[in-house]
């Protein structure tokens, strides 16, 4: 799906329904909502951070728009 799609009743109802699901700043949110607002690099900075050993940054801490 895409960013606008999500805002549909549609797309409502497929969010609703999904069950797979990755952890962003501490909140559940499903692979299409990853992959249609681009928090799949917020992740995966993550994920490098992480195994770094470094801490989060400021940026990847504040909630997506």
């Amino acid at each position: 799906m895409s960013a606008p799609e999500l805002d549909t009743p549609l797309g409502q109802e497929r969010l609703a329904q999904c069950v797979f699901h990755l952890s962003i700043n501490g909140e559940r949110r499903s692979m299409c909502e990853v992959n249609a607002l681009g928090l799949r690099e917020v992740y995966y900075a993550q994920l490098s951070r992480r195994g770094s050993g470094k801490p989060d940054d400021a940026r990847l801490q504040a909630s997506p728009a």
